[in-house]
C-alpha cells in the first residue's frame, strides 16, 4: 500500500506550534485525521478526527503494531470524541485486531457521535464485553492519567 498523505515525526522534535513533539505519527486522508502517541512503552493514543477510512483505519493499526512489541502487554486509548464516523469495513477490521490482541490489551474508547457509539457497542458485543467505553471526556482522561502512573487504567 502506499501512504502518500502519511508522515512519521521525530520524536525529538522542536517545532510544538502545529503538532505536540509527542505525535509520532500522522495522517490525513481528507476526510479525516488520525495521531498516534506513545506516552509509555505500554501505552498508546490514538486519536482520530472526521471520518475513518479504511486506508486510515489500516495503517493506524499497522503503527500501533510497530510501536507495540508482539509479547508486551498494553493498554490503547482511542479518543474518537471528534471522530463522525467509518468506512464499513473498520468496524469488522477493527474488531478482528483487538480480538487478536485480546490476551495482551485493554481497550479505552471516548466517543461523542451516535454512529460511532453505536459501532462500538456492537464490537463490544462482538468481544464479549472487554471495550471500555466513555461518553465523558474527564473520565476518560482520567483513566489515561492512572495508567500512566501505573494504576491500571481503572475506568
Amino acid at each position: 500500500m502506499v501512504y502518500d498523505e502519511y508522515r512519521t515525526i521525530p520524536s525529538n522534535r522542536s517545532d510544538e506550534t502545529m503538532i505536540p513533539p509527542e505525535v509520532l505519527e500522522q495522517y490525513n486522508s481528507g476526510k479525516g485525521e488520525s495521531l498516534v502517541t506513545a506516552p509509555k512503552p505500554d501505552i498508546v493514543l490514538m486519536k482520530v478526527i472526521g471520518h475513518l477510512d479504511k486506508v486510515m483505519g489500516r495503517r493506524t493499526l499497522d503503527i500501533v503494531d510497530k510501536l507495540v512489541p508482539q509479547h508486551r502487554v498494553f493498554y490503547l486509548f482511542c479518543d474518537w470524541a471528534e471522530m463522525n464516523g467509518y468506512d464499513s469495513e473498520i468496524r469488522n477490521m477493527y474488531t478482528q485486531w483487538v480480538a487478536s490482541n485480546r490476551s495482551r490489551l485493554k481497550v479505552h474508547i471516548l466517543v461523542s457521535s451516535k454512529l460511532v457509539s453505536m459501532g462500538v457497542s456492537v464490537a463490544n458485543l462482538a468481544l464479549g464485553g472487554s471495550l471500555i467505553g466513555y461518553t465523558n471526556r474527564p473520565a476518560f482522561e482520567a483513566a489515561l492519567r492512572s495508567t500512566r502512573m501505573g494504576l491500571g487504567g481503572l475506568k
